[in-house]
């Protein structure tokens, strides 16, 4: 029995200071939960402004004079002239706000290159930081295939050096793809599609991935989703066209005339195929050669107008194909619940631009740059989206003088943009596949294959073999 007498047993040290371990140990953790994501985000925007420091170091800001052309545009609007009325600008309403702003903080003088460079090399960043998220959602089991999409951003876009922080078409890139981030999170795909109506408010050809954002609506909760969707996207565009239809009218459209009127410009896939044609001196139908107008060097010769009309009907087919193969396959349903089959469609819709638009500027390489790093991982691929970064710079400027039929080396001049072309048809075909025409092929090869008829029963050999005559 124990003494009822006896003094009270004294708390041990070790349980008084329990609690207050374990407070310690929470707040640790809540600390290291906390500070992760800015680690992350640190270590990011460090990768982003070495890799940057080093191209600009060893490669230059850039090449070009589509810069002063922005800031002539800018200066004209920002002096009181109403756009497409006292000046008419080549792009559309939703460009010129991007032209503007380094006017307003550089003005006139020779900052304004500088100004307009910074303002790209922001929405440089913000497509960086997209695809490590991508990265992230596509692969969350580890950090390393997000540094490798990240690392390889990072080497297409420098590889195109020359026009990344000289030309504005990294905005409609980094838009397009941030407007795909919203598409894949939950609630926000209305967001997502007035998000992707601005982009075609800055540069025409996001609206081309329209059908994609209406499927994966309608797949998601019908059509209501799909009318709110359309909606969206109609909200978007009309954002920059509204503040100037009052004073300039229908005139906002003018800028279709432009593009309209060309002919196949020289970095084209048609313009490689009529100089092809061209060198193999076949006759005189398939004689070109190069003129300078519309600020480009084009293609000019009776095959190069056939290929020019071509285009024009071409040119839907290619930009619908990965999603009509998306309507066949998976994008929308579970398998696409990360954005990886919506990630091949848009890849693969932006590269039908490219390959059966009858305009192909250097700068269009852009607009693959954000979403090649995400859609081409296998190292075939990754050699595929490099090889095109690489094949624009030599096209421009390296071998442009020779392209242009103004310096020796016209052949290999053609020969490597052609090249550069073969590449990315392969893209496109690669992504068509992905996008659901792999799907759709596989099963229209089983609807034609013969089957083999079914071999006899065993009932029917013994009957035959009960009424067979005997034999002599």
């Amino acid at each position: 029995m124990s003494d009822v007498n006896a003094p009270p047993e004294a708390a041990s040290p070790t349980s008084s200071y329990a609690p207050v371990f374990e407070a310690r140990v929470a707040l640790r953790d809540q600390f290291r939960l906390a500070a992760r994501p800015l680690l992350v985000a640190s270590v990011a925007l460090i990768g982003f402004l070495v890799a940057r420091w080093l191209h600009l170091r060893l490669l230059g800001p850039g090449i070009g004079n589509d810069v002063y052309l922005y800031q002539r545009y800018a200066t004209a609007w920002g002096g009181g002239s109403i756009p497409y009325v006292g000046f008419q600008p080549e792009y559309p309403p939703g460009a010129l706000p991007f032209f503007l702003v380094p006017w307003l903080f550089s003005g006139n003088g020779a900052d304004y290159a500088r100004a307009f460079a910074v303002e790209m090399a922001i929405f440089d960043l913000a497509a960086y930081l997209l695809v490590l998220l991508w990265g992230r959602r596509l692969r969350p089991g580890s950090w390393l295939p997000t540094v490798a999409m990240g690392a390889c951003y990072l080497a297409i876009t420098a590889a195109l050096y020359p026009v990344l922080y000289t030309r504005f078409d990294i905005v409609p890139g980094a838009l397009v793809l941030g407007a795909l981030t919203l598409a894949y999170t939950p609630g926000r795909l209305f967001w997502s599609a007035v998000l992707l109506g601005l982009a075609g408010a800055v540069k025409l050809w996001p609206l081309g991935l329209g059908p994609a954002w209406l499927l994966l609506a309608y797949r998601r909760r019908g059509w209501g989703h799909l009318l709110t969707t359309g909606v969206g996207l109609a909200i978007g565009l009309a954002i920059p066209f509204a503040p100037l239809l009052p004073k300039a009218g229908w005139a906002v459209l003018k800028f279709l005339e432009y593009h309209s009127d060309r002919g196949i410009e020289i970095g084209s896939i048609w313009a490689s195929l009529a100089l092809l044609v061209n060198m193999a001196n076949i006759s005189d139908m398939y004689d070109a050669w190069t003129v300078h107008d519309f600020g480009a060097f084009h293609v000019k010769g009776p095959v190069a107008a056939t290929y020019a009309r071509w285009s024009m009907w071409l040119l839907p087919v290619g930009v619908l194909l990965p999603q009509v193969g998306a309507f066949f396959g998976q994008l929308g349903r579970k398998e696409d619940e990360r954005g990886e089959i919506g990630i091949f469609v848009t890849l693969g819709a932006v590269a039908g631009f490219m390959v059966f638009g009858k305009v192909l500027s250097p700068q269009f390489a852009l607009w693959l740059a954000p979403l090649m790093p995400l859609a081409c991982r296998s190292v075939p691929m990754i050699l595929v989206a490099i090889g095109i970064a690489i094949g624009t710079t030599i096209e421009y400027p390296f071998m442009a003088a020779s392209l242009e039929m103004l310096a020796p080396g016209h052949k290999l001049a053609v020969s490597l943009v052609a090249a550069r072309n073969l590449l990315l048809i392969i893209l496109f075909i690669v992504m068509c596949r992905r996008a659901g025409w792999a799907g759709i092929i596989k099963k229209a090869r089983a609807k034609l294959r013969p089957r083999p008829s079914p071999p006899p029963s065993t009932s029917a050999l013994t009957t035959s073999a009960a009424v067979a005559p005997p034999s002599d």
